[in-house]
């Protein structure tokens, strides 16, 4: 079994577990230190997620990076004409056409 065959392997029982022990994946995959190291380097640079907790194994933290990934996304979906009161939108039209009335007559 190769390098990403193995990595790939790892990413689902991360996702299924939450964190993983370098011990158990080099019993798991028959891996030496070398085989880890490269497994390690590899899954944190590609995946995020991925987390080393204090060199004792790999944790994925997608819940708590996804939550907040979810929040920012809604901040940017929920533009605020969809929930300003029609009134309310057309006087900060007029205001905002106001100022930029003034401050051409200014220059």
């Amino acid at each position: 079994m190769d390098l990403y065959d193995i990595s790939d392997q790892v990413v689902a029982l991360l996702q299924k577990r939450g964190r993983l022990a370098y011990r158990a994946l080099k019993l798991q995959f028959h891996l030496d230190d070398e085989q880890v190291e490269a497994l390690k380097e590899d899954l944190l640079f590609a995946h995020p997620q991925v987390k080393d907790e204090g060199g004792r194994g790999l944790v994925w933290g997608e819940k708590a990076e996804s939550a907040s990934a979810l929040s920012n996304t809604l901040a940017r979906a929920v533009a605020p004409a969809s929930y300003t009161p029609r009134h309310l939108a057309e006087r900060i039209r007029a205001e905002q056409a106001a100022l930029e009335a003034r401050s051409g007559t200014e220059r």
